[in-house]
C-alpha cells in the first residue's frame, strides 16, 4: 500500500486538487475508474464473516462516493481482513497473555502476533479508503450543486 518504489503512498489525484498541489503535480490523464450504479454485493468467494463485513462497510463507501468498480479488489481484502481479526479476537487461546511451552518455558502466545498482523493489514486497508478519523481529517469537499444533488439522490433525500 505505499508508492510503486516503496516509501509513502502517493497521493491521489483528487486529494492534490483539493489541497491546491501546484499543477505540475497533478495527473490530468489518471484513469477514472466507474462508481457502481448501487453499492455492489459481496463476491460469492468471500468468507461469510467477510461477506457481514462488506454488507456493513459497501453502502457506506458508495454512499461517500468512494467505491468505484476498480475499488472492489481492495474492499474484498480489507473484509477478509476484518474478518480474520474478529476470528482472533474471537479464538478462546487468545484469552490467555502466555503460554506453558513443554519444559515450563513461558512465552507470548503466539496468537497475539497474529492478532497484530491482522489489526495492522486491517488498519492499512482502512486508511486506503479513508476510513478512520486521520484518514479523513486531511480530506475536504467542495460541494457545490451538482454534488449536492447527487448526494441527495444516492443518500434517497
Amino acid at each position: 500500500m505505499s508508492g510503486p518504489k516503496g516509501g509513502r503512498p502517493r497521493k491521489p489525484t483528487q486529494l492534490r486538487v483539493i489541497h491546491g498541489d501546484r499543477a505540475d503535480r497533478v495527473n490530468r490523464r489518471e484513469p477514472q475508474p466507474t462508481a457502481p450504479s448501487k453499492a455492489p454485493r459481496p463476491p460469492k468467494a468471500m468468507s461469510p464473516e467477510a461477506r457481514k463485513v462488506w454488507r456493513r462497510v459497501a453502502p457506506i463507501l458508495w454512499r461517500a462516493n468512494v467505491l468505484t468498480d476498480a475499488d472492489l479488489l481492495a474492499l474484498e481484502q480489507l473484509c477478509e481482513s476484518a474478518a480474520i481479526v474478529a476470528r482472533v479476537r474471537d479464538s478462546e487461546g487468545l484469552k490467555s497473555l502466555l503460554v506453558k511451552e513443554r519444559g515450563g518455558v513461558v512465552r507470548t502466545n503466539p496468537l497475539w502476533r497474529i492478532a497484530r498482523d491482522a489489526d495492522a493489514r486491517l488498519n492499512a486497508w482502512l486508511r486506503e479508503f479513508g476510513m478512520t478519523p486521520s484518514a479523513r481529517s486531511g480530506l475536504a469537499l467542495d460541494v457545490n450543486d451538482d454534488v449536492e444533488g447527487e448526494l441527495e439522490r444516492r443518500l434517497g433525500g
